[in-house]
């Protein structure tokens, strides 16, 4: 995820220098999924884009669906 002011564009160099691939740009929010290098290993990876002017969030891939239970939250705070 990036943030909406400073746009996209310091993330597609990123992804340029660090030769990984966009798998889907989402039209939603403000993110993208990529593919890191084959060279590269995931922790790697996520370090260096949590790095990138204006990335807000590096996540693992996961797939949420409407179909799943929601969990309470058992934490208090």
């Amino acid at each position: 995820m990036y943030d909406k002011e400073t746009g996209k564009e310091p993330l597609l160099n990123a992804i340029r220098e660090y030769k990984a691939e966009i798998v889907y740009d989402y039209k939603m929010m403000q993110g993208m999924a990529l593919k890191k290098p084959a060279d590269k290993s995931l922790e790697e990876t996520m370090q260096y884009f949590r790095k990138v002017k204006g990335v807000v969030t590096v996540e693992y891939d996961h797939i949420y669906r409407l179909t799943d239970p929601v969990k309470p939250r058992t934490e208090t705070r």
